[in-house]
């Protein structure tokens, strides 16, 4: 009952460029960034429009003019004059990208969408505003949408892991293990010391029966980040498949004290509580995971009904 998630691979590195004119746009890309590592995202957003309002400047038919944001160059119902915009400063669309991940972490699907979609207009052959679109469509498990955008990600920039481990997590999520393997080694060809890309390659082993191989990769990922939990979890349910539930519940442990968020492995940890018939502990897990996510009362229903319709 493992449910994936976009988090572990969006990894929180800002795109960024150096300020060529205005030395207080870098400084607003610096306190942005920096605010959004803290998870003060109404300051980051703040940053970030400070930087989109210093940066954005439009070129019509050879004139130069402040733009009201970027908006202009696609809002306009005029074709010719749409066509005849463009945005001097390449900065504006990065800062669209980087508001739009703000906007993502407080939970503003819409307006984050908004702005990978102004990035994507200002600069069509931008490898981030594709990778990130992709992974906001994946979130609202639109999964077509998300394929066509990380595919767009991987042909604009193929030397980049994280547009293919993000292509495997949504043939994952549609249970297409065997494609998401294949796409999974082309992500660890480009970045082999990957531990998020041998985690997911590693689930892909495990979704199609290979445990063996599965193992190794958790391990792996395991060795080349000791502090990610992911691993811990992967093997956990390789232990449950096994039927050794004191192995999996300690590796769920060892999971959530590095990742005390990932609300499956309560879940699995509390199955295999129930297992054992230590219903106390299961309920407590069962109870956390839920209060991480809502959304796993109706997973850990069905894995119950699966271990009593199993049961002699």
């Amino acid at each position: 009952m493992l449910k994936l998630s976009f988090g572990i691979i969006i990894l929180f590195l800002f795109i960024n460029l150096s300020a060529q004119k205005s030395p207080s746009v870098k400084d607003l890309e610096k306190s942005g960034t920096q605010s959004f590592s803290r998870g003060d995202f109404d300051a980051a957003i703040a940053d970030f429009t400070n930087v989109i309002e210093l940066t954005s400047r439009l070129e019509i038919k050879g004139r130069l003019r402040p733009s009201e944001f970027a908006e202009r160059a696609v809002s306009t119902e005029d074709a010719l004059a749409r066509d005849s915009i463009r945005v001097i400063d390449p900065r504006t669309a990065v800062a669209y990208v980087n508001r739009g991940r703000a906007y993502f972490g407080k939970g503003e699907a819409e307006k984050a969408m908004g702005d990978f979609e102004q990035a994507i207009s200002i600069s069509p052959h931008m490898y981030d505003g594709y990778f990130y679109r992709g992974t906001l469509w994946f979130n609202e498990k639109k999964y077509h949408q998300a394929l066509n955008d990380l595919e767009r990600a991987i042909r604009i920039d193929p030397s980049r892991f994280e547009a293919y481990v993000a292509r495997g997590l949504v043939l994952l999520e549609q249970d297409r293990a065997s494609e998401a393997y294949a796409v999974f080694n082309l992500g660890i060809k480009r970045s082999p010391k990957s531990a998020v890309a041998l985690y997911y390659r590693g689930e892909a082993h495990r979704r199609t029966g290979d445990l063996k191989s599965a193992l190794a990769d958790f391990e792996h990922a395991m060795k080349l980040d000791p502090q990610f939990g992911y691993p811990f979890q992967g093997r956990g349910l390789i232990h449950m498949q096994n039927g050794t539930a004191d192995a999996a519940i300690k590796d769920f442990t060892t999971g959530l004290r590095l990742n005390p968020r990932m609300a499956q492995a309560y879940a699995n940890r509390g199955i295999a509580y129930y297992v054992k018939g230590e219903m106390t502990d299961a309920e407590a897990d069962f109870e956390r995971a839920c209060a991480i996510d809502p959304t796993m009362r109706a997973d850990i229903d069905e894995g119950l009904r699966i271990l009593k319709r199993r049961k002699p």
